[in-house]
């Protein structure tokens, strides 16, 4: 898999019913159907999705991969089942064998089973493939693993994945990769079966460049096989969001971090990937000898809700970063749709107002404010609409 550039485990570990909209702001968000799935028929909808196999192509795209991390993907190892999506991995009995049809088979001790959304090309000087952008993500879903004799949760080996991509090739590799990692946990992670490692990578403008800074958060207690639970995405071009069974465990904006905003700043062709591998001879640990396979990872449903036009966030004002200042700052602020006349000011210490800005555009806005020729000291900003002040936040000048 793609380096990150941020690495979670997951804290939670309880359960919550499935809801037809999303607890983050759910006003913010329509269902659309077309990329969603319940998974309540008999069959695979071959219409969304394409089961994961390098072998197999569509006008020149192939249907995913089979990457050296031990396992290989086969159609036979996806099925839908009493309103799940079934993942099989199970011992590929022939991996000594190089009698198959597609090459690379007899590296893999694993035969896995996982499902990537049907592709359309990005087209010419857009690059890369896929039908997602900007939106909510959310899948229900019981996670791999077993109890061993002794009662133990066992995770080892194993490696379930929730994933977004776009990509394109150029220079003689992967010039461009975005990469969201709901689910992303690799077999060091999953050893216990009670977390999930999330996050995303960044990769523009240069062959393998990403960033490299981790996020850890402590894991639960439960087990992930033992219950369905939800793991989903807000992903918005200001802010990413990660959330378990419908709370929030880790979250950052553009506004907070300036530095994250060219990593959300991404093409409208991300693909979706539902994926069940194993570590294997290529990566460590191995699964145990003990083992019970064939196992199982089993989706509820997949669920994508897109940006509602009619969404009103209404008035608010948010703190400016950085705080303290010395020359520039950002000011992240709403005005609610249906409003009249709104200003963002700045007074001194005193109350004495120094500059007053209107906002001419409705929603969700942000503005850059140069102090350079403010001196050192405490100020105080506030949005005003219909000639109410809505909120006041203060800001300090260092020189």
């Amino acid at each position: 898999m793609i380096k990150k550039l941020f690495f979670f485990l997951l804290l939670f570990a309880f359960s919550r019913t499935a809801s037809s909209q999303p607890t983050a702001d759910p006003d913010r968000w329509i269902h659309d159907s077309s990329k969603s799935d319940e998974f309540n028929g008999s069959d695979l909808d071959t219409t969304k999705w394409w089961q994961i196999n390098a072998c197999t192509f569509t006008n020149g795209i192939p249907h995913g991969y089979n990457g050296g991390d031990g396992a290989f993907f086969i159609p036979q190892n996806v099925s839908v089942e009493s309103g799940n999506l079934v993942l099989k991995v199970d011992y590929n009995q022939d991996s000594l064998s190089d009698s198959f049809p597609c090459v690379h088979y007899s590296r893999y001790p694993f035969y896995s089973g996982g499902i990537i959304s049907t592709l359309t090309n990005g087209g010419p000087g857009v690059g890369g493939i896929g039908s997602y952008s900007y939106g909510y993500y959310e899948m229900r879903a019981k996670l791999p693993g077993y109890f061993d004799t002794n009662g133990h949760s066992i995770g080892q080996g194993f490696w379930p994945t929730f994933w977004l991509f776009y990509q394109y090739p150029g220079n003689g590799c992967m010039q461009v990769h975005d990469e969201f990692d709901i689910i992303d946990s690799g077999p060091d992670i999953y050893q216990s079966a009670n977390a999930v490692g999330s996050g995303l990578s960044d990769e523009n403008g240069a062959c393998g460049a990403d960033g490299t800074a981790t996020r850890p958060v402590l894991t639960g207690l439960n087990p992930l096989f033992a219950g369905y639970h939800k793991y989903a995405l807000e992903l918005r071009p200001d802010k990413v969001a990660f959330y378990f069974d419908d709370q929030p465990y880790y979250m950052e904006d553009t506004i907070s971090y300036p530095w994250l905003a060219h990593a959300l700043k991404i093409n409208p062709y991300l693909a979706l990937v539902v994926s069940m591998q194993m570590g294997g001879n290529l990566v460590e640990p191995r699964p145990l000898s003990t083992t019970p396979f064939p196992i199982y990872m089993y989706i509820d449903y997949i669920r994508y809700y897109g940006l509602n036009p009619d969404y009103n966030p209404g008035n608010w004002l948010g703190q400016n970063f950085p705080n303290p200042t010395k020359n520039k700052t950002k000011i992240e602020y709403s005005v609610d749709m249906h409003s009249g006349p709104a200003f963002i000011s700045i007074y001194n210490s005193f109350g004495f107002l120094l500059k007053s800005f209107p906002v001419f555009e409705k929603g969700k806005l942000n503005m850059s404010l140069d102090v350079s020729d403010m001196t050192s000291g405490i100020y105080f900003y506030s949005l005003t609409v219909d000639h109410r002040i809505y909120d006041t936040r203060k800001m300090i000048v260092i020189k």
